[in-house]
């Protein structure tokens, strides 16, 4: 299994620097620069601070998932430290680094943080793919082969919100097939087979949870939020870099970007996936390539700086008040 993953890892990053070698065939490191240059400060202190805030949506959305089981100023530097590794490390495997920070506070099993983890990743997908869907009938002059491929990817993700609202509300029919299929195979008494039971049925029973219809409104409500500060932040970026647009095209482009963090191809960072996304998306949109590309390596640049300074401070927050005992 490490073989598999060094070569998976590998892979990933060839790929990544093959992307970057290729989008620096149109561009070199001067437009980079000078596009930063081009951003005035308040543009940067601007984004940040509504960089901070979609942490804190973040924070109050999984504290309502939780069921306020951690405190505030302690589950705040968990999502950046959170946010951080999911962004920095390959194959989301960062992801797992909630579950961890969680589960050393001792107030919260694994099978639940998981639980509400993917409760969480469930309606980012159905408010991005709602704004998505609104923006699409907004965007304007864009060429016939780009859009109908946006109609598309629309078609697509109303059907996956569709599968994921039947799924938050028929949980528990999930759970009744997996234990005809363990009866079936007759597998009750392999201890692998009962680990892993457990720990879906709680994330399972974690899904049940949110069927309070107060609960999954507010989760909604800030899981659109924390995309409104998403896509807020790109389109500001953009236009300090001097591009004319809409809003509703910041968040066709930042969308079509997201999708492509599902791809098995993530290198570190998302460097060279991203941009290459990014590149995409723009030059559908009618930008053209010089643009696009430094645009693209910018937005990103930017972003993870943005997680890397938080994440680095949720890092000496989490450690103080975990010897502080505030959890």
């Amino acid at each position: 299994m490490k073989i598999k993953n060094i070569i998976k890892l590998a892979s990933a990053i060839l790929i990544a620097l093959l992307i970057i070698l290729f989008l620096f065939k149109y561009i070199d490191l001067k437009d980079i620069s000078t596009a930063f240059s081009e951003l005035s400060l308040s543009i940067i202190i601007g984004t940040f601070i509504i960089y901070i805030i979609l942490n804190i949506f973040r924070t109050e959305r999984m504290n309502l998932l939780l069921k306020r089981k951690l405190k505030f100023k302690l589950l705040f530097p968990i999502m950046i430290i959170h946010n951080m590794f999911s962004n920095l490390l390959p194959f989301r495997i960062g992801e797992l680094s909630f579950v961890y920070f969680v589960k050393r506070t001792k107030k919260v099993s694994a099978g639940y943080s998981i639980g509400s983890l993917l409760i969480a990743r469930i309606f980012d997908l159905i408010a991005a793919a709602v704004l998505f869907i609104i923006a699409i009938f907004f965007l304007v002059e864009i060429p016939a082969i780009f859009f109908k491929a946006l109609i598309a990817i629309s078609i697509i993700l109303g059907l996956i919100i569709l599968c994921l609202i039947f799924l938050i509300f028929f949980d528990r029919t999930a759970l009744k097939i997996m234990d005809k299929i363990i009866a079936l195979f007759r597998m009750k008494k392999l201890k692998p087979v009962l680990w892993g039971y457990e720990k879906i049925e709680e994330i399972l029973e974690s899904l049940h949870a949110i069927q309070s219809k107060k609960i999954i409104f507010w989760t909604l409500i800030f899981s659109l939020l924390i995309w409104l500060c998403q896509y807020s932040i790109a389109y500001f970026i953009f236009i300090g870099l001097g591009l004319e647009m809409t809003f509703f095209v910041a968040i066709a482009i930042v969308t079509f970007n997201t999708l492509t963090a599902i791809l098995p191809i993530q290198g570190i960072g998302g460097f060279g996936t991203s941009e290459g996304a990014l590149t995409i998306a723009f030059l559908g949109l009618g930008f053209p390539a010089a643009v696009a590309i430094s645009s693209g390596f910018v937005l990103h640049i930017i972003l993870v700086l943005y997680f890397l300074i938080l994440g680095i401070f949720g890092l000496i927050m989490f450690k103080y008040f975990m010897k502080k005992k505030y959890a």
